[in-house]
């Protein structure tokens, strides 16, 4: 007959060994008013950088167009047509 589950070997753990250099505990350093403005600085200015590369950019290649457009009716304009 098969052993009964009160008849098998049971393996028993060791108790853990407490550390003995354990880091502390670490605790979140305390969200300040000063904490939040810096943060939220940093968070305008990036935005703020990246926002005016694409205005720039969009500018650039709007006005680009429009020179192009201009130029083309300048040539035309020269040509006589």
């Amino acid at each position: 007959m098969g052993l009964l589950s009160a008849d098998r070997p049971k393996t028993v753990r060791n108790n853990k060994r407490p550390a003995l250099q354990s880091p502390p505990d670490p605790s979140p350093a305390p969200i300040t008013e000063n904490v939040i403005r810096t943060t939220v600085e940093d968070i305008i200015q990036n935005q703020k950088e990246s926002l005016l590369g694409k205005f720039t950019l969009t500018m650039r290649t709007m006005l680009n167009n429009e020179l192009k457009s201009m130029r083309e009716d300048i040539k035309d304009i020269r040509l006589g047509y």
